[in-house]
């Protein structure tokens, strides 16, 4: 499986895989910088089906990439 993460203008980070995407908001006016992940509860809800039921794996790319130059900050409803 092939997968890209890439940050963005303005404020978000992309991860891409076999040809679909998906957008984490950010925020980058602090240090360290902060990506909003849906909580597992409602990841589901606003993700898309490629993306159910693998969270998990998913956030874990996702930290290798941004390593300690983000907080991963978790939601539960739309920002």
């Amino acid at each position: 499986m092939n997968f890209t993460i890439s940050e963005e203008w303005k404020e978000r980070i992309v991860y891409r895989e076999d040809g679909a995407s998906f957008t984490f908001d950010c925020g980058w006016g602090v240090r360290p910088h902060v990506v909003y992940v849906p909580s597992a509860e409602y990841w589901p809800r606003v993700t898309p089906a490629w993306m159910h039921g693998r969270r998990d794996e998913i956030l874990g790319r996702l930290r290798d990439y941004v390593g300690a130059r983000y907080v991963i900050e978790e939601f539960c409803e739309e920002q």
